[in-house]
């Protein structure tokens, strides 16, 4: 698998929704996981930054791990 430059996060009730592109724009990485999962899976990517919907509690796992974080506002 090539290098995640940018991983999305989709944050739903009780399911995270993962998209990795690499630095070409390519999509390398889809993938569904459930709150604890994603946390292990987090844990093991190699990723440069991580981009997420902003919540009522934005970012917490991935800068427990201390990554980057870019917090995107909801366009409708």
């Amino acid at each position: 698998m090539s290098t995640i430059n940018i991983l999305g996060i989709d944050i739903g009730k009780f399911t995270f929704h993962l998209v990795g592109h690499d630095f070409s724009g390519r999509e390398v990485y889809r993938k569904k996981f459930s709150r604890p999962k994603l946390i292990q899976v987090l844990s093991t990517l190699e990723i440069t930054t991580i981009a997420m919907e902003a919540c009522s509690r934005p970012g917490e796992p991935p800068k427990a791990r201390g990554l980057p974080v870019t917090i995107l506002g909801a366009f409708f």
